[in-house]
């Protein structure tokens, strides 16, 4: 592959996976601050919990889709860094300082990115999990007297779930941010 072409192509998979990355925070900001002010007890709540659900696994999608197109990026980084692309290089430490330092520099950013963005992804599952207990408790069990505090720790543990994710996330966009910018500020080097 053609070295512009190649880091065009790396260029445009960090800008797309942090623009993903950076929406998923709105979207977990959203979910935690929803879920905190419900009160499951009518079926308005309920409506609420199911958008919530399919919103949590929209996010649960795109992180795992944002994860799979850094592992792209990563595969292309190294097969065009290398001498002969058929034969990738083993890390982003075997990328020559001196011809691609603007490309190690984003690797570097982008591995790190990868391991915050795969704990959120752990997180939002887990979140996501929880959610669809309550309304099977609700549903089925609310008669109990036990289900209604069983529903309000799972509601607790989602919100802790979802600010772990929040968390994550927060820390993966600024450094998905910094490889766009080192591909982009040192596009020769």
């Amino acid at each position: 592959m053609a070295e512009h072409a190649w880091r065009t192509l790396f260029q445009d998979l960090l800008r797309q996976v942090h623009g993903q990355c950076d929406g998923l925070v709105g979207v977990l900001a959203l979910s935690q601050e929803t879920l905190s002010r419900m009160q499951i007890g009518t079926a308005g709540d309920l409506l609420q919990v199911h958008v919530l659900q399919y919103n949590v696994e929209m996010a649960s999608t795109s992180f795992s889709e944002s994860i799979s197109l850094m592992g792209l990026a990563e595969t292309l980084a190294l097969r065009g860094c290398a001498d002969d692309p058929s034969a990738p290089l083993p890390s982003c430490h075997a990328i020559a300082r001196d011809h691609h330092h603007a490309i190690r520099l984003a690797m570097a950013s982008l591995q790190d990115a990868k391991v915050h963005a795969e704990a959120a992804l752990r997180h939002t599952v887990k979140a996501s999990s929880r959610m669809w207990a309550i309304p099977f408790i609700v549903y089925q069990f609310l008669h109990f007297p036990a289900a209604n505090d069983f529903v309000e720790f799972q509601i607790h543990a989602a919100i802790k779930d979802f600010q772990k994710a929040l968390e994550c996330a927060q820390w993966a966009v600024p450094l998905l941010a910094a490889a766009v910018t080192a591909t982009t500020s040192g596009a020769n080097s």
